[in-house]
């Protein structure tokens, strides 16, 4: 299933990381799927980088690295969080499905 921007930024705020899904990658390699990030901050902020995207169908999730409270370059791989309205399980497998496609593993 594809991934995109999200089209209606007030989706973003159903999003949590409750019962969620994490993966491993550097920002380079999901800006060379997904394109810049929608934010940045300094590394004091719990978050530093965040992606806000949907599915085709309109299911809506962030991209986003979680306290990690440091600098670090965009080549560098960290672990990322994929935030979701999971009590939804079929949206959760919808989307660990759509970034299977475009190359990171969840866990």
């Amino acid at each position: 299933m594809k991934i995109q921007r999200i089209s209606n930024e007030e989706k973003i705020y159903q999003t949590c990381f409750n019962d969620g899904i994490t993966f491993r990658a550097s920002t380079d390699e999901i800006i060379e799927k997904l394109g810049e990030p929608d934010f940045r901050d300094e590394p004091s902020d719990k978050v530093t980088r965040e992606w806000d995207m949907e599915l085709e169908d309109g299911t809506p999730f962030t991209i986003y690295d979680w306290k990690e409270y440091r600098e670090y370059e965009d080549d560098q791989k960290v672990d990322w969080h994929v935030g979701n309205d999971f009590r939804d399980k079929e949206s959760k497998g919808k989307i660990v499905e759509a970034l299977a496609e475009i190359g990171f593993v969840c866990e």
